[in-house]
């Protein structure tokens, strides 16, 4: 039997699952967020955030940017949940 991983560069899509990782403030922006029918993610100081057909690099960007109205450096990553993170490589 062989594992499919999904590659660390696809799209997001519904469904998704995408953790969030600040090094700067893991209490507040730490989470995980379920990708909702519609594409997009609720987070509590951000609100809704359209995530669906984008790369997690851009998901990350778009994250810092909205982050960042709250936070000097908000220092976020993105990975998704079925795709181990480089940190655990």
């Amino acid at each position: 039997m062989s594992l499919i991983i999904p590659s660390l560069n696809s799209l997001v899509q519904p469904d998704d699952v995408l953790l969030l990782e600040s090094s700067t403030d893991p209490d507040s922006i730490n989470r995980r967020a379920t990708v909702l029918a519609d594409g997009v993610i609720t987070l509590p100081a951000v609100g809704n955030m359209p995530v669906s057909g984008k790369s997690l690099p851009a998901v990350d960007q778009a994250l810092t940017k909205a982050y960042q109205k709250s936070h000097a450096y908000p220092g976020i990553q993105v990975y998704r949940a079925d795709v181990p993170a480089p940190h655990d490589w």
